[in-house]
């Protein structure tokens, strides 16, 4: 049932999905296979995981975004065009939304979707998690009235609620397709053991 939700899910327009699971309880799996899902239906896929990102990089707005951009734009194999960064004017919100529109989404012709897994270590930094977390929310915002955001579609993992202070109308954690994972009961937890072909003891 919750594969089914995501398959449903990724493919719509704008695609926003939130899986949310403690450590260890599959969220990473499913979002590999909710993305291979999606390149099967002839999507383009990126698939970022902040544990990547060095501490300096989180901790500083400005050198996040641009890791950010870099990063979609080395997976896409897609030329790096950063060296515009400085020399544009705006805002680093909107330098990010423009590069994604010019040198990202322009340059592709079908819908991209991109995975952001273990999204929980941008909130060590707050104030750059604010910022970040809003920017998504304003993309997915553009999805419902500009064609180019239609075909950008966003899964997002993380491991516990997102505790920092988000407006609600700036929060991507309140939009979307919000899927939790459980527990396993003991009906699924003997099922897997016997996949598995282990014994459990009884103690």
């Amino acid at each position: 049932s919750v594969e089914k939700d995501c398959y449903e899910a990724v493919l719509k327009p704008g695609a926003l999905i939130r899986i949310k699971a403690p450590r260890e309880m599959g969220k990473s799996s499913l979002m590999t296979r909710t993305l291979a899902y999606a390149e099967s239906k002839g999507c383009r896929v990126v698939r970022l995981n902040f544990r990547a990102a060095d501490r300096d990089i989180l901790e500083d707005l400005d050198e996040l975004l641009q890791w950010f951009c870099y990063s979609v734009t080395d997976e896409l194999d897609l030329p790096d065009q950063l060296d515009t960064w400085a020399k544009n004017r705006l805002g680093l919100l909107r330098r990010s939304q423009r590069y994604f529109e010019r040198y990202i989404l322009a340059k592709i012709s079908v819908t991209l979707v991109l995975g952001l897994d273990e999204v929980d270590q941008i909130c060590k930094y707050p104030d750059v998690a604010i910022d970040f977390f809003s920017m998504l929310r304003v993309w997915h915002e553009a999805s419902k009235d500009t064609q180019k955001w239609r075909k950008f579609h966003v899964v997002i993992a993380h491991t516990q609620d997102i505790d920092i202070p988000l407006e609600a109308k700036r929060s991507p954690f309140n939009v979307g397709t919000a899927i939790k994972l459980q527990e396993f009961n003991d009906t699924e937890l003997h099922q897997l053991v016997n996949l598995h072909c282990v014994q459990l003891s009884s103690t």
